[in-house]
């Protein structure tokens, strides 16, 4: 049996990987994410800007405090990123800002932030100023009565952040863990559609029904060999994410957003078996759309219908939902899903905590796997049957 279906898996390869046009395809994810990553880097905002100021009326509390931003105070109106009028009303001061810009792009939006930013800290700065001016000994307690800091505990793991950042963390988890299942998922849907489909095209398929091949053999090798070129494909994928997230912080100056938090083995491993076999499940769905068409065209069309049970989780993860809150005949949706489940327990890696969904998701995903193996299995026999009914009456003709 394992001899029959490594035979199998090879021929299966070399009918994918003979032609050396593939691997541009493999090849083009890495061209894309680098580009992408380096595209993101040269169009985002600069980190300094040189920022001139006109100020219409001489006040050296201002100006002096606009020097020591490193903004310019130029003479000339006309040459200046921004106009600053003010009123003064009993030590109130009101701010008139003209902001000038011959374009719109990163460069006059970093001019416009590092405005902001400076006059954002000059009113706390003219405020302590104020404070002091009235005599006050202990002004900055005045000026800044509330000191807080944030402990945030989940599930007995404490992080010593703001909740809200604990949030922007996990989009992260969000975003990138959704798309990348959903890219894998597809492209093991498409691999071993294609794979069924070419045979039949080339009525190759023929051959290898009146061979004493197994049903469950032929079905076991079409996974295999869809399951390796997705994941040779994935690889690059990932390379290329990497290459574009250095790429992108090198040029921004390589600042670190975020604490590094350590995965747990456990989990870790469980999200490597229920990412298996959110795929393998995907790769069955394509044997079914191979199985049911007749060539290449209508298998495509088939397989926009494969995409809705797995971009239902993706949208529904990206747009931050969570199967904890969720209820109703939707989550009974989700639950009959397997992708869910490999997309819902990338929180763990920051909650360290394991809800127990990721039983049922294996159960799941084994058994609608089986089932539809299963269905794709008698399809193959009646395949066979027919071609064999095929042969006797030709064979019948000819004597």
């Amino acid at each position: 049996m394992k001899g029959k279906v490594r035979a199998l898996i090879k021929k299966d390869l070399l009918d994918v990987l003979r032609d050396p046009k593939v691997y541009i395809g493999f090849f083009l994810p890495l061209l894309i994410f680098a580009a992408f990553g380096f595209i993101s880097a040269v169009t985002a905002p600069p980190s300094t800007v040189p920022l001139s100021v006109y100020v219409t009326k001489n006040w050296s509390l201002l100006d002096s405090y606009l020097y020591s931003q490193g903004v310019k105070i130029t003479s000339q109106p006309f040459n200046s990123d921004a106009i600053i009028s003010y009123t003064n009303s009993s030590n109130f001061i009101s701010l008139n800002v003209t902001f000038n810009m011959k374009d719109i792009n990163q460069i006059y939006y970093a001019k416009a932030e590092a405005l902001n930013y400076v006059l954002n800290n000059f009113q706390s700065y003219y405020r302590n100023y104020l404070l002091k001016k009235s005599g006050i000994t202990d002004f900055q307690v005045v000026s800044n009565p509330v000191n807080f800091s944030f402990i945030t505990n989940i599930n007995n793991i404490t992080y010593s952040l703001n909740p809200l950042y604990i949030f922007e963390m996990t989009q992260v988890e969000e975003f990138v863990a959704p798309t990348i299942l959903f890219a894998l998922c597809i492209g093991m849907a498409e691999m071993s559609a294609t794979l069924i489909t070419v045979e039949q095209e080339e009525k190759t398929f023929e051959m290898l029904l009146s061979m004493p091949i197994k049903r469950y053999e032929i079905l076991i090798s079409k996974i295999v060999s869809s399951f390796v070129i997705s994941i040779l494909s994935s690889i690059f994928y990932l390379v290329g994410l990497v290459i574009f997230s250095n790429e992108y912080l090198s040029l921004l100056g390589a600042v670190q957003t975020g604490p590094l938090i350590s995965v747990n083995t456990l989990i870790f491993m469980i999200f490597l078996v229920l990412l298996m076999i959110s795929t393998i499940f995907s790769s069955s769905l394509g044997i079914l759309i191979g199985l049911l068409s007749k060539d290449l065209r209508i298998a495509n069309v088939y397989l926009g219908i494969i995409t809705v049970p797995i971009l239902i989780p993706t949208l529904f993860f990206i747009a931050g939902g969570s199967l904890s809150y969720v209820s109703g005949p939707f989550k009974i949706l989700l639950l009959l899903l397997p992708p869910t489940y490999a997309i819902e327990i990338t929180r763990a890696f920051i909650t360290r905590y394991l809800t127990g969904y990721w039983i049922l998701g294996i159960f799941v995903g084994l058994i609608e796997t089986a089932l539809i193996l299963y269905i794709s299995s008698f399809i193959i026999n009646g395949e066979r049957l027919r071609m064999l009914k095929n042969n006797k009456v030709k064979s019948d003709k000819e004597s």
